[in-house]
Parts: C-alpha cells; structure tokens; sequence
C-alpha cells in the first residue's frame, strides 16, 4: 500500500514539474461592468450616491465662493511678506538665506529681560546681521520671556517691571537703545504665559512701548491668539502697528487628529478679525 501511495505521487509531482498550464488565479481588479438602467436607477435612490453628488456639488461652489471672497477682499497692494527667524533652529540659517530676497520684513528672536534688572539683554544672530548687509531688509526683533534654562516662561521679572511706572519706562528705554545699536525697524512682543493680558499694567507697558519707539520712528507690533479673549484686537490694534495672526495649532497632540492649519480654518479666522479691525494691521 505505501508503494503505491509513494508511486502515485512521484507521478503527480512529475505531472507537476512539467505541465505547461497554469492554475486559474482570481482577478483582484476586474474590469468595470456597465450597469443595467434598473441597476444605475437603483444607485442614484442609494445613500452613497446623495452623499456622492452632494460633495461634487460643493466642490462646484468652491471656485465661485473663492471669486465672491477676493472680491470682498480685494488684495492689498501694501500687504507684508514677513518671515519669523528662530536662530536655534538647526536650519533656519539656510531657510533665511533662501528666502530673504523675497522678504519684506524679518523677525527674529534675541531680545529678553535682564535677569533680576529693568533692562533688557539683546543676543542677536550675528548670520542675521552679516546676511542682512547685502540685503538690508527692515528687521523687527522679538521681546520673550521664554528662558531655556528654566525650560519655560520667567514672568517674575516681568511682573516686577510692569507694576513701576519708573521701571517700565527704564526698561523701554533699554529696549530703544538696543533697536539703535543694531539699526533694527523695532519691536515685537511676544511675551507668553501672562496671567491677565487686559491687567491694567500689562496694557500700560504695551501703550507705553507704542508711545515712546513711536516717536523715535520705530514699529511696535505682537503675536495674538485668535479665539482667545485675553487678545482683544479691537483694543491692540491701537497701540500696535501690527498684529501677527498666530493661525496655527488647529489640532495639537492634546487635540483630536487633524491639520495643523487648514486652509478653510485660516480663512474664516481671517474673516473674523477683518470684521473687527482694519485688514493694513493684520499679518497672518
């Protein structure tokens, strides 16, 4: 019996060996087949199709919503291309060699509160300064309260300073002196972490920056949060030449999967703070 057995499959493995037909395989992508008329009528009256048409139709409206936008906002002839310049940042040297030519305005980081003083300390980006030499691009250098070493935001020094009308003024006055030296357009503030940006000391350092580089000829601007209320653009837009829109992290780590800025999202978040102030002093 295992003879036979054992014959029986060295015949079908020489079978095997040297048969020219192949087995039949199934057909992962089959071409379409054209559908019957009850076949297409009973796929319009389907749930997939509705949604189907319904997202081509909104496709559709896209270019004529996007006319009736540009439009209503017509382009600003004096618009802002500015770039923001984090030294630190292992490419960011290159990236602003790239692009400066294209530039309207730079802004980069290196101004930050003296340590237990009213003054400021200025660590400016020497690569910025030689690169700006053959360009000679305005330059707004930001004001932080960011400090490294303690891995977050210092605001005891900042407090300090902005509850004595005497200190505020002493440490604007640092500020201008180093926007002097260095032959900078001015000033950003981008002070985080603030407990009450509509205190009313925060708000008097903030016009008082505005009144003193003002009438030395310098810009003041700031970074606002849109949807936050401790941002009150109505209010901002007038000690400030400018407010830079910070239109980003609309998903976060903390947040639910999505784009860091999707392009609807901007738009409506523009919308809404050009209803509010004029569109010359926003800058996304």
């Amino acid at each position: 019996g295992i003879l036979i057995i054992l014959a029986a499959a060295v015949v079908a493995a020489a079978v095997t060996v040297t048969s020219k037909q192949y087995p039949v395989l199934p057909n992962l992508n089959p071409a379409p087949k054209k559908l019957s008329k009850e076949e297409l009528e009973q796929l319009k009256r389907s749930t997939k199709y509705r949604a189907f048409k319904m997202d081509t139709e909104k496709i559709g409206v896209l270019p004529r919503n996007l006319r009736r936008h540009q439009l209503s906002h017509p382009n600003n002839k004096n618009r802002i291309n500015a770039g923001f310049y984090r030294p630190w940042e292992p490419q960011a040297y290159y990236s602003l060699v790239d692009h400066i030519a294209r530039l309207d305005m730079g802004v980069s980081e290196g101004f930050t509160i003296t340590p237990n003083g009213d003054t400021v300390t200025a660590k400016i980006d020497t690569g910025l300064i030689n690169l700006n030499k053959k360009y000679k691009k305005p330059v707004i250098i930001s004001l932080t309260n960011y400090v490294d070493a303690m891995g977050g935001f210092d605001n005891k020094d900042l407090y300090r300073i902005i509850k004595d009308k005497d200190r505020r003024a002493k440490f604007i006055g640092s500020v201008a002196a180093q926007l002097a030296k260095y032959h900078f357009r001015g000033v950003n503030l981008e002070l985080e972490n603030i407990k009450n940006r509509n205190d009313e000391n925060f708000v008097a350092l903030e016009k008082e920056f505005y009144a003193v580089l003002h009438a030395q000829g310098y810009l003041v601007t700031c970074n606002v949060i849109p949807d936050d209320e401790q941002y009150d653009v109505v209010k901002l837009q007038h000690f400030n030449d400018y407010l830079f829109v910070m239109a980003i992290d609309e998903h976060t780590d903390d947040s639910n999967p999505g784009d860091l800025s999707n392009q609807h999202w901007v738009e409506e978040i523009l919308d809404n703070i050009c209803t509010k102030i004029p569109s010359e002093k926003v800058i996304l």
